[in-house]
């Protein structure tokens, strides 16, 4: 069951919202705040969890492996940005299970990209005490 256009009306703001805030974090041209990047992270996820929701939607957990940056951290964000993009258009245009499926591609990139932020900043905790 496909939720109407008024259904969903709040989550293509919220969606614009998250996509713009992404945009102006990579507009900076440095690594944004890892706070900056959990914002965004928490507010799909959220916009995820009130679509499948209204759907009626559920699909099985499936195993995944989080992404590897490729040239840097910064391309996860971008890909990430590409996927909020497309799943923003999906949305606007109602295909909602759709959507929901490219936001989960643009969180766990989003995750990917917090997880090896954390992680580096493990290894420089590490190397630094044992030095």
């Amino acid at each position: 069951m496909a939720p109407s256009k008024a259904k969903t009306e709040d989550l293509v703001a919220d969606l614009r919202s998250l996509d713009a805030g992404l945009a102006a974090l990579l507009e900076n041209g440095s690594d944004p705040p890892e706070a900056d990047v959990w914002k965004i992270y928490s507010g799909t996820e959220m916009v995820i969890a009130k679509l499948k929701a209204r759907l009626d939607f559920e699909t099985p957990g499936v195993r995944f492996t989080l992404p590897k940056a490729k040239d840097s951290w910064r391309t996860l964000l971008v890909e990430s940005r590409a996927q909020l993009s497309s799943s923003l258009a999906a949305l606007s245009s109602g295909e909602a299970v759709e959507a929901v499926g490219l936001m989960r591609g643009a969180r766990n990139l989003l995750r990917a990209y917090l997880t090896e932020k954390r992680r580096a900043v493990t290894r420089k905790k590490r190397v630094k005490g044992s030095g």
